[in-house]
C-alpha cells in the first residue's frame, strides 16, 4: 500500500519520497516544484486508475 495511504499526505516528507524513488533531489525537483504538485499528480493517477477499474 502506498505510503500516502499508511501515514497520511502530510505525514510523508519529500525526502522519504525522493528516497524512494532513487532520484536526486534537483530531478525530483524539476518535475515537482512544490509538494502540491506531487500531491496533485499523486491523486489524478489515483483518480484515473479508479476511473479505469470502474468502467
Amino acid at each position: 500500500m502506498p505510503r500516502f495511504y499508511v501515514e497520511g499526505i502530510r505525514a510523508v516528507s519529500a525526502d522519504a519520497v525522493i528516497a524512494a524513488a532513487g532520484v536526486t533531489k534537483a530531478t525530483f525537483y524539476r518535475h515537482f516544484p512544490t509538494k502540491d504538485d506531487l500531491v496533485v499528480a499523486y491523486l489524478r493517477t489515483v483518480a484515473a486508475a479508479e476511473q479505469h477499474a470502474v468502467r
